[in-house]
């Protein structure tokens, strides 16, 4: 057996193994990606192949670092892990081809099956759009989107000129060193509020842990609602039952699963991360700011283990 017919094979069974996710879903009623694929089939030529570029330059730099581990991770059967690297680099430099052919003016296509396989053809070649780790597929279709959108207005192509970026872009997130947050002392306690969220300690709390904890929290609550801002514009629905942090093989980064769909973010919040009940806490929150409302969070230190601190 060839080793192209090998590779082959093994991108089958990974796609296999990510059927059951997206079987359900419809192209129409599917994810962010899945809508962008089926815009850009009626879309013009010249958004289709810069869609198609970026799509296949993260891929290929997915199978060229996938490539370099199978080399430097142990293996049973050295040859045999040499021999997977070298046909997973050989398919890596395929991508990087069709990426070429692109560059000479061929007119790609997009195809999107009933069970939402995306693959693209270009000079007769068809590739699947398919991450060699399928726990990185959702990551791969984000990191595409992202780069694709920053080019186009990805709001009109979905369908929702009204949710166009350039006529509403979203609000910067905070840095840390621009949150000030306010602070309250007295007998029972001290808090610390920013932006309509207060945090309330005990009296007692070590100061250096209380500082930690609220810039923290209002850091990634501020970034969290610039996100959000942003998927949104971009036509993501956010289903808030769904919302929730998921590790991932990216280190020190998690996944936000933003729906049922697939849509995802990948982001560093690990606060939010360590505290499920801290980012189910500060939904209403995050609602009511998306839609320009102010709201009052209250949120009791005590009820995330942080209280009885000492230096």
């Amino acid at each position: 057996m060839s080793m192209q017919s090998g590779l082959s094979k093994r991108l089958r069974w990974l796609w296999l193994a990510l059927l059951p996710l997206v079987a359900s879903v419809s192209a129409e009623q599917g994810s962010r990606f899945d809508r962008t694929l089926v815009a850009l089939q009626a879309g013009t030529q010249e958004s289709r192949a810069t869609f198609v570029d970026i799509a296949l330059a993260h891929l290929a730099a997915a199978y060229a670092e996938e490539a370099e581990r199978a080399q430097v991770e142990p293996s049973a059967d050295g040859q045999l892990s040499l021999r997977w690297s070298q046909a997973v680099q050989r398919y890596a430099n395929q991508l990087e081809f069709a990426r070429m052919s692109l560059e000479q003016g061929l007119e790609p296509s997009i195809a999107l099956s009933p069970l939402a396989e995306a693959t693209v053809s270009v000079a007769g070649q068809t590739l699947m759009l398919t991450h060699p780790r399928p726990d990185q597929q959702a990551v791969y279709e984000q990191q595409v989107l992202e780069s694709f959108c920053q080019q186009l207005d990805c709001g009109s192509l979905t369908g929702d000129p009204s949710l166009s970026v350039a006529e509403a872009p979203p609000r910067p997130a905070a840095a840390i060193t621009d949150i000030r947050p306010q602070w309250s002392f007295s007998v029972d306690g001290s808090s610390c509020s920013y932006e309509g969220i207060q945090l309330l300690f005990q009296a007692g709390d070590h100061s250096g842990v209380l500082r930690k904890v609220c810039m923290a929290l209002f850091q990634q609550a501020s970034e969290l609602l610039t996100l959000l801002n942003r998927q949104q514009q971009y036509g993501v629905m956010i289903e808030w039952r769904q919302l929730a942090l998921l590790p991932s093989s990216q280190a020190e980064q998690q996944t936000l699963q933003l729906n049922a769909a697939g849509d995802v973010i990948l982001l560093q919040m690990p606060l939010l991360y360590e505290q499920p009940r801290l980012l189910k806490a500060i939904i209403p929150w995050l609602t009511a700011r998306l839609t320009g409302q102010n709201y009052h969070l209250s949120l009791q230190a005590k009820n995330f283990g942080w209280q009885d601190v000492s230096g």
